[in-house]
């Protein structure tokens, strides 16, 4: 009889380590090593190799500085122009998360951290955007009807140059266009349509 309820107590105890370590064991993706980390209700929280969650990384630095008297589409242009690079090609295995500031000054960065400029920066004009993380990649969502309505002067295509044709797509997650931070894509462009997204920002 002991050695029964030993046996049960035992299985118990492996189940519920089991259950643990799900939840917090760590997957990411290959290229930017995104930490996707199950908590408690299935909600996600990201963070860096330094502890730098996203929340705090958003809204860290004051951006009038640089976005005062741009236009939506100068600003948006001006991220693009900034060089993309990972922080596996610039760092090592680490993955850095940087500031509005921290990008601007060093002059690059990957998807989390172009993207995580460019949501702040039209934030603080007056858009309503956020921030989509998928299993490998981070991008932008604007306010649709912002968008479409021309608020504040902003060109759903963005720039004369942009690469692809905008007549063909129309990609709106949660009432938000698609809006990338490493490509001069058109506003609502994006290159595929069945993505799961993962976490969202709202700022």
């Amino acid at each position: 009889m002991k050695f029964k309820v030993s046996i049960i107590i035992l299985l118990l105890f492996v189940i519920v380590s089991a259950g643990c370590t799900s939840l917090s064991e760590s997957t990411h993706d290959s290229a930017d090593k995104i930490y996707v980390d199950y908590v408690s209700a299935g909600y996600y929280y990201f963070e860096d190799d330094n502890d730098r969650g996203y929340n705090w990384t958003i809204y860290q630095d004051d951006t009038t500085w640089y976005v005062s008297g741009k236009t939506p589409t100068q600003f948006i242009t001006d991220v693009r122009n900034l060089e993309y690079s990972s922080d596996k090609s610039a760092y090592g295995k680490v993955e850095v998360f940087t500031t509005f500031n921290e990008t601007l000054n060093r002059g690059f960065g990957d998807c989390e951290d172009l993207s995580l400029l460019l949501a702040r920066g039209l934030h603080d004009m007056g858009f309503d955007t956020c921030v989509f993380v998928t299993y490998d990649h981070v991008f932008v969502g604007i306010n649709k009807a912002q968008v479409e309505s021309g608020y504040l002067g902003i060109n759903r295509m963005i720039v004369q140059n942009m690469i692809y044709p905008v007549a063909d797509k129309n990609c709106v997650f949660y009432g938000y266009y698609a809006l990338e931070s490493t490509s001069n894509w058109a506003i609502g462009y994006f290159d595929e349509y069945d993505i799961e997204i993962e976490k969202i920002y709202y700022l």
